[in-house]
């Protein structure tokens, strides 16, 4: 995999706060994965923020999910939606935040990053879902990337956020900052795996600002969008670990219109069944937030999907 160019250079972010910046300048800037041209004109910038009126006057359909968020990402509103700023317990879709923060934070995504024993000493005690490294290991970031989102990793997610900010408490706080930057209004974090805490919490129009961001930066939506990954080969996995999408393993082929892009699973007691997924229609984006479906043995969250999708694309 190739290296990326690691320069900074500011970026307009969403949310609710407008601000009008005049530029004069030619250039294509690229950080972090992300592209923006700038028009060779003074032009006027406001962030971008989520439309909250409801396009369809469909009515909802019956779903299993407590709560859900379907958003047009061409021209940031609100297709359908239900109880989308009711409070929800995030589960793994706190993950996209790690992950975002991650790329963007780092400067080289080969960098090498020693999993310490505490992460999997707080994650066995937890009983977390694990990617499958170990206490000690050197692993590039790209391989936590990928080590996070695919089989949901905790190991990962707190490799990442120790190798950004030195400690998971000190990333919390980089999160929290960047909810607030990105207009996530309703939403807390305090940890980087999505282990329940009652303080940690959101909603789904919240977390649909946070993934029409993420989605922006190349690299998270090849992450996002790959179903298979190996990593690097190192002492403790001769031969790499192999990592399947949670997202694309249940995921089916009964849209009726597009195609999925990728998405990410999130699960626990308290917040019954998360997802968070996109499709491509014709060349627009649709972003869906979902939560609260009940865990009974069956995939009420994809379903749910489904119905939502091919309800109103």
């Amino acid at each position: 995999m190739q290296r990326r160019d690691r320069r900074r250079v500011k970026r307009r972010l969403k949310g609710p706060v407008k601000w009008g910046i005049a530029i004069v300048v030619t250039a294509v800037a690229i950080a972090s994965g992300y592209s923006w041209v700038v028009l060779s004109k003074t032009v006027s910038l406001e962030a971008p923020q989520v439309v909250s009126e409801v396009k369809s006057s469909k009515p909802l359909p019956n779903v299993y999910s407590q709560a859900f968020v379907l958003l047009d990402a061409r021209n940031n509103s609100v297709v359908a939606q239900k109880g989308g700023e009711d409070k929800i317990y995030p589960a793994s879709l706190v993950k996209m935040m790690t992950v975002i923060l991650a790329i963007e934070e780092s400067r080289d995504l080969q960098e090498r990053v020693t999993l310490s024993a505490d992460i999997f000493s707080y994650l066995f005690t937890n009983d977390a879902s694990v990617a499958g490294f170990s206490s000690g290991e050197v692993v590039p970031v790209i391989d936590l990337l990928y080590g996070a989102i695919l089989p949901s990793g905790g190991d990962a997610a707190l490799g990442l956020a120790e190798h950004v900010s030195g400690s998971e408490t000190a990333f919390v706080g980089l999160m929290n900052r960047k909810a607030e930057a990105l207009g996530m209004k309703y939403t807390h974090f305090t940890n980087a795996s999505g282990l329940h805490d009652a303080n940690q919490y959101s909603t789904v129009s919240d977390l649909v600002i946070l993934m029409q961001y993420a989605l922006q930066n190349n690299t998270f939506k090849q992450v996002i969008s790959t179903p298979e990954y190996t990593t690097y080969e190192a002492d403790a996995h001769e031969e790499g670990l192999s990592f399947s999408s949670t997202f694309f393993n249940m995921a089916d082929n009964r849209l009726a219109k597009g195609k999925f892009i990728g998405g990410k699973t999130g699960t626990t007691d308290e917040a019954g069944l998360n997802l968070a997924s996109a499709v491509e229609v014709n060349g627009t984006t649709y972003i869906l937030v979902s939560a609260g479906a009940k865990d009974d043995g069956n995939k009420n969250q994809y379903e749910d999907a489904i119905t939502i999708y091919n309800a109103y694309l």
